[in-house]
């Protein structure tokens, strides 16, 4: 039995000095497709004289290869990974990433300036609060001269503004009913 029909056995002349024949009808493989393919097949544009689908333009396409493209010598930019003749791109497609922004780094306001604020204004209603306001005030001021990473001075300023203010009109109101009182018992005599 010849080596040639035996399964596994290679294909072609058994004679190893025998060359191969060249002709194409003899190619395993064919001659490439002379028909135009739809455009429909692929995102590129169809060229007109080979019917080959290209996936990107080229302006300056190597003569001879009947395929539309230019060969990586010819283009300014070789890529690492070519197109095939069908238009389906084996390449990875790049990375595209945003541009960097840079933002402005948020500086924390002072919790306690903004708690005395809020105590200050509570000292119209309760009174009692206006002292807890400025001292709580005084510290936050405290806090952000030592630290000038923090906000809230001008919660802290108005807090101590606003505690004063009342704390000035309670002195007010207490003199004021002490002179009334005064008056008044000064003016019931006994005798």
């Amino acid at each position: 039995m010849p080596v040639s029909n035996l399964p596994g056995a290679p294909l072609g002349p058994s004679d190893p000095t025998t060359p191969l024949p060249t002709s194409s009808a003899t190619n395993p493989y064919g001659t490439p497709p002379t028909a135009p393919l739809p455009t429909s097949w692929a995102t590129g544009t169809a060229d007109s004289s080979t019917g080959y689908v290209q996936d990107r333009p080229v302006a300056d396409a190597a003569p001879g290869t009947g395929y539309g493209y230019a060969s990586a010598a010819e283009t300014a930019y070789a890529a690492p990974y070519s197109s095939t003749p069908y238009g389906s791109p084996t390449a990875p497609q790049p990375y595209v990433t945003q541009p960097y922004v840079t933002q402005q780094a948020v500086r924390p306001t002072n919790q306690l300036a903004i708690i005395g604020f809020i105590c200050s204004l509570a000292g119209v209603a309760t009174g009692i609060s206006v002292f807890v306001g400025i001292v709580l005030g005084h510290i936050a001021l405290s806090q952000i001269r030592r630290d000038p990473n923090q906000e809230g001075r001008g919660f802290a300023v108005a807090a101590l503004a606003i505690g004063y203010g009342l704390l000035a009109l309670g002195v007010l109101f207490v003199l004021f009913w002490v002179v009334v009182l005064a008056s008044v018992a000064g003016a019931s005599s006994y005798g």
